[in-house]
């Protein structure tokens, strides 16, 4: 069979893909997922995405499975974001050493849940031949596959039905598991699923899933589920998380970490007269954001300045005289990171607003849709040391 038959085919054996590996070569998979590409965040996209292919072109994976969260967006797609994982997904496509490409529609790829999602773009085999996108479910080997996200248990169970029940070892997909961590500043509110929902899969030992931000490990109803997380830190919610891409061998069925050095989100907690921490240049120049949140009595905050220049977000904590800590206000401790953070925010999309609907708008309406603005997208508190 040749290669590009290869690439078309569906629940191939792994004795297919043999005959392109060298003497001794296992077949392996480069995963990442929850990419979160925005259109607002153009520049750092094309950082992820030449990280990504710069780890591609060192370790030689045969295969790429990306499950998941593409786009960040998730009731439209934008032409600069589509372009830019097309040119992602052509410059891969044409490695020499990739046979196929496997991609899954996350809860943030869906556009109408189960109806259209923002990857039917890359369904095109005329430009994308080695791309398959799997929108249900998928056997890419008679033991390893792959599935799409589900909201429902009635979507999942006709996904799972679509597997090989008997043969299947390994899944991956999009899961909002229980008893896992976010990993992010947003708050979860559909869940309802555990590990207990692929018992129809006797013969399933492990899970690699995307859709948690935060790598985890636990072993649940006799499965190693397994969270990647994303491969760059999202909000601050994710603050200095370390973050990875894997490599997966489907002989071992083991996952290698590569760290992918994209903690774009850091904070710090000290004390006043502590010397702020350092901002390097390469990491300001990258956009990553620091926060710090600056300890002490009330008269120690009072007299406080921040250096001139100084690159950092700065949030303040009180310290009571019987060391115990209190937050005072919307910029203390945890929730001030946190809130800090969304002000910032704020200004920018009051911005776009203004430029959207011009005076259209007035300021009662504009309060009221940063106000829901700031309900839906309510970060949680971050644990900072406290």
């Amino acid at each position: 069979m040749s290669k590009e038959n290869l690439a078309n085919a569906v629940a191939l054996s792994q004795s297919m893909y043999a005959q392109f590996l060298k003497p001794g070569e296992s077949l392996k998979a480069f995963v990442m997922n929850d990419l979160h590409l925005m259109k607002t965040r153009y520049g750092f996209n094309a950082v992820l995405l030449e990280t990504a292919f710069e780890s591609i072109l060192e370790h030689k994976p045969q295969i790429v499975i990306i499950p998941g969260d593409i786009n960040h967006t998730k009731d439209a797609t934008y032409e600069s974001v589509k372009a830019q994982f097309g040119w992602f997904l052509t410059r891969v496509s044409a490695l020499p050493f990739i046979i196929h490409i496997y991609i899954a529609p996350g809860n943030h790829d869906w556009c109408i849940e189960h109806t259209l999602h923002s990857l039917h773009h890359f369904e095109d085999k005329s430009k994308f031949p080695k791309v398959t996108v799997v929108a249900s479910s998928l056997m890419i080997t008679e033991k390893v596959g792959l599935m799409g996200y589900a909201r429902t248990l009635e979507r999942f169970n006709e996904n799972l039905d679509s597997l090989n029940m008997d043969t299947i070892k390994v899944l991956f997909g999009h899961f909002a598991l229980n008893e896992f961590e976010l990993g992010t500043g947003y708050e979860e509110v559909d869940l309802w699923c555990d590990a207990s929902i692929f018992e129809k899969l006797s013969s399933l030992v492990k899970i690699y899933s995307g859709h948690w931000h935060k790598y985890q490990v636990k072993k649940m109803n006799g499965i190693e589920i397994t969270y990647l997380g994303s491969p760059a830190t999202v909000d601050h919610g994710e603050a200095n998380q370390i973050k990875y891409f894997g490599i997966f061998d489907f002989d071992t069925f083991e996952m290698e970490l590569i760290e992918t050095g994209l903690t774009m989100h850091k904070s710090y907690k000290i004390d006043v007269g502590d010397p702020l921490p350092e901002i390097p240049e390469g990491e300001y120049q990258m956009g990553v954001e620091t926060v710090v949140c600056i300890r002490g009595t009330e008269e120690q905050l009072a007299g406080y300045k921040t250096p001139s220049g100084y690159r950092g977000i700065i949030t303040t904590e009180v310290i009571k005289s019987d060391s115990k800590r209190e937050t005072i206000d919307a910029f203390s401790g945890a929730n001030g990171i946190v809130n800090a953070y969304m002000d910032k925010k704020e200004n920018d999309i009051r911005e776009r607003l203004k430029v959207a609907y011009g005076d259209k708008i007035s300021e009662s309406e504009m309060v009221e849709l940063l106000d829901k603005w700031r309900t839906f997208g309510r970060r949680i508190a971050l644990d900072t040391g406290a």
